[in-house]
């Protein structure tokens, strides 16, 4: 008996599309995730200098200055993770699965939590001199998944939509 049972609903008239080709060139959404990231990790820091406590012991250290040009930097850094995670889930799936246009969000949604990946691993540095690790690494996730969707989603439905119109269906 199987416990995890995969349902797919298998409709003969619903068209399917490999996953490789809805992806499409990877340099085509590594370039949107990393400035929609880093624009967000940008603004974000006025959320934790105004929102939380994480920020206080290295203010009354080193000042508003040397914080915000450290943030910058840890932006950067966290932006070009979403983006290489991308890059490297790229490399290392196949994308033989075959995806109806109703399926594509699930695509966008594995493709982001993947993507995030990239950043968490990045975040192991930066996340040495934050007081609140939990909160870090959830934001850390919460930019790279809801950030990177945002850039794959419209992105899939249109290059399945073109696929499926040159195609004839």
């Amino acid at each position: 008996m199987k416990l995890f049972r995969r349902r797919e609903r298998r409709d003969d008239d619903i068209y399917r599309i490999r996953a490789y080709e809805v992806r499409g060139e990877p340099r085509e959404l590594m370039r949107p995730i990393f400035w929609v990231t880093l624009i967000a990790w940008l603004l974000s820091f006025f959320l934790f200098y105004f929102g939380t406590g994480m920020l206080e012991f290295q203010l009354q250290r080193v000042g508003f200055v040397s914080v915000l040009l450290g943030w910058v930097v840890m932006s950067v850094a966290m932006a070009a993770g979403y983006a290489f995670g991308y890059r490297i889930m790229l490399a290392l799936t196949a994308g033989s699965r075959m995806f109806g246009e109703r399926e594509i969000t699930r695509l966008s949604i594995g493709d982001a939590f993947a993507s995030a990946c990239g950043g968490l691993v990045i975040s192991a540095l930066p996340a040495i001199t934050v007081s609140e690790l939990f909160l870090f690494f959830t934001w850390v996730m919460v930019v790279g998944v809801c950030f990177t969707f945002s850039q794959l989603q419209p992105r899939y439905v249109a290059r399945w939509r073109e696929i499926a119109e040159t195609r004839g269906h």
